[in-house]
């Protein structure tokens, strides 16, 4: 019982930051700004809508994964799921983008 109780006091504050996570998008005021700024405002929108189109779950192991820097093995305990499962769902999800952004899949 003190277990579980424990494990809730723990993941309630990750799963909170999960909730509140958004994918903000960069916000280009002026030329010279954009001039520096890696992605144009058409290659991020395409980034954006390439996310959006993933499982809310892969989605979410994505962002948390490359924008919050999340180890692998914390990724997997937040979602209860094994180290090797999360680490395909960020493969098959980074695919799936690829292939959405027009790119070619793999082994097709």
């Amino acid at each position: 019982m003190n277990r579980a109780r424990d494990w809730q006091r723990t993941n309630v504050v990750k799963l909170r930051a999960l909730n509140e996570l958004q994918w903000d998008r960069p916000v280009i005021e002026n030329e010279s700004q954009q001039e520096r700024i890696f992605l144009t405002r058409e290659e991020a929108d395409n980034l954006y809508g390439a996310l959006e189109e993933l499982p809310e779950t892969t989605r979410e192991i994505i962002l948390l994964r490359y924008r919050q820097e999340l180890p692998i093995a914390e990724l997997a305990e937040l979602f209860r799921l094994s180290e090797s499962a999360v680490k395909m769902r960020i493969v098959r999800g980074l695919e799936k983008m690829k292939y959405a952004l027009g790119g070619k899949r793999h082994g097709k």
